[in-house]
């Protein structure tokens, strides 16, 4: 039987759902040029600054998956009990696993492209490429240091 608390709860669902596809946000898979880490940052952030519980974000992401990422979740959808589950199985599907390797070479290559902003663009994927390292990484060259995961920054 259907409760008048099961109605609001539904509502407040599809209200989280409808609010998270009017940001734009979209992921369709692998070759999304959005990554698959950026992707679930800006969902946790959405998540954070909405006060989205995680279990309605578990059913609100079904609207902002499109192409290969929906396929992905309509097969697993079943086997999602929590929004960890998600972020694991998400991870595991989409998430670049680049070694630590490949990430100093991306640093390294990285520059300023022209008219690209310094404080914006550049340093915004210069900080995300420091936080997909695992463990902290001192980068001396030119100056500059990756410190971890967790702490990212440029000193």
């Amino acid at each position: 039987m259907v409760t008048p608390t099961d109605h609001v709860r539904a509502e407040q669902r599809w209200k989280w759902a409808r609010m998270l596809r009017d940001t734009g946000l979209t992921f369709s898979g692998a070759k999304d040029k959005l990554g698959a880490e950026t992707f679930l940052a800006r969902l946790e952030r959405y998540r954070t600054k909405g006060a989205i519980p995680q279990e309605d974000m578990l059913f609100a992401v079904d609207a902002l998956l499109v192409g290969e990422a929906q396929v992905w979740y309509e097969s697993v959808e079943h086997k999602l009990h929590s929004w960890q589950d998600f972020e694991r199985r998400f991870r595991r599907s989409f998430a670049n696993q680049a070694t630590p390797e490949e990430l100093l070479t991306e640093l390294r290559r990285r520059t300023q492209g022209k008219g690209e902003d310094i404080n914006n663009t550049y340093l915004t994927n210069f900080r995300y490429l420091c936080s997909r390292f695992s463990r902290a990484v001192a980068i001396r060259k030119s100056g500059s240091n990756c410190i971890s995961r967790n702490s990212a920054g440029v000193s």
